[in-house]
C-alpha cells in the first residue's frame, strides 16, 4: 500500500480522535495525567459529526534547512465513528518559502475509501485506494494502515506503543507557535517505547487539545530524519453543516 504524504499522517494525528464536548459538559474525571487525557479522548467523540477550520501546515527540513508553510482550509466528517469511518479534505491555497509567497493550490481528499491528490497547476490528479470495497479496514488505526495514528483508539493500545506524558502547554513552543494557542490547552507528549525506536516513523509527537472542548488545536512531530512538522487548526467549528461537495472526489 502506498505511503501517504506527511501532511495526511500529521493531520490524522489530530483528527482520529476529534472529540467534541458541549459547552456545559465536563470530563467525568479530572484530567491531571496523560492516562486521564487519553481516556477522556477515547470516550468524548460520540457526538461529533463535522469539523471545519482554517489550517496552517509548517514543514521544516533538518538537513536542507528549508521551511515550507502552507495555508488553507480543512473539512472533516465522521460518517460512522464507531466503525472507524472518517472522511476529510484539505484544500491549500498558498505556499510560503522564506520571504516568498505564491499561489500553489493543492487538494487532498479522503472519502473513506480513496485518497485523492489534486494539483491544478500541474494538471495532476492521483487517486489511491486506501480501503478496499467491503472492507472494515480503518486507515487511522495504528498498525493497520499507512497513516501512523496514535490517537482515537483505546488508551491501552496507545500506551503499548508510546510513553505518554502530560506536559505544560508552552513546553517546547517558541513565541511564534504560542500565538496560535489562543485558549488553555492540554499538551500530550508521546515518544515511542524503547522496544519500538527502530520501528516507529516518529521520534516525538506533541498534541494540543482545548481544555474547554477537547477539540484538537495543534500537532507537532519530529520524524526519524529530525524533520519537524506542525499543523495548526484556526477558527475551528464543530457539528456545523459542510457545504455541498467539500469532501467529494473530483
Amino acid at each position: 500500500m502506498p505511503r501517504c504524504r506527511p501532511i495526511i499522517a500529521l493531520l490524522a494525528l489530530l483528527l482520529a480522535a476529534a472529540p467534541s464536548l458541549r459547552a456545559d459538559d465536563k470530563p467525568a474525571k479530572p484530567i491531571d495525567t496523560a492516562n486521564a487525557l487519553l481516556l477522556a479522548l477515547e470516550h468524548a467523540g460520540e457526538d461529533l459529526t463535522t469539523l471545519q477550520a482554517d489550517i496552517l501546515y509548517d514543514r521544516r527540513f533538518s538537513l536542507q534547512g528549508d521551511r515550507h508553510v502552507r495555508e488553507g482550509a480543512l473539512y472533516f466528517r465522521a460518517d460512522d465513528a464507531a466503525q472507524g469511518k472518517r472522511a476529510f479534505a484539505i484544500r491549500f491555497d498558498t505556499l510560503r518559502i522564506g520571504d516568498r509567497q505564491e499561489d500553489d493550490p493543492q487538494t487532498w481528499i479522503f472519502d473513506g475509501r480513496w485518497l485523492t491528490e489534486v494539483r491544478p497547476a500541474e494538471k495532476r490528479l492521483v487517486r489511491r485506494e486506501v480501503v478496499g470495497e467491503g472492507e472494515s479496514f480503518d486507515p487511522l488505526r495504528i498498525g493497520e494502515g499507512p497513516m501512523p495514528i496514535p490517537i482515537g483508539q483505546k488508551a491501552d493500545e496507545i500506551l503499548a506503543r508510546y510513553d505518554a506524558t502530560l506536559v505544560e502547554q508552552d513546553d517546547s513552543l517558541n513565541d511564534e507557535a504560542k500565538r496560535y494557542l489562543v485558549e488553555d490547552c492540554w499538551q500530550l507528549l508521546l515518544r515511542p517505547r524503547s522496544d519500538r525506536l527502530d520501528k516507529d516513523e516518529f521520534r516525538e509527537i506533541r498534541l494540543w487539545y482545548s481544555k474547554a472542548t477537547l477539540l484538537p488545536r495543534m500537532a507537532r512531530t519530529i520524524n526519524r530524519a529530525r524533520d519537524e512538522y506542525v499543523v495548526v487548526l484556526i477558527n475551528l467549528n464543530s457539528n456545523e453543516p459542510l457545504a455541498a461537495g467539500q469532501i467529494d472526489n473530483p
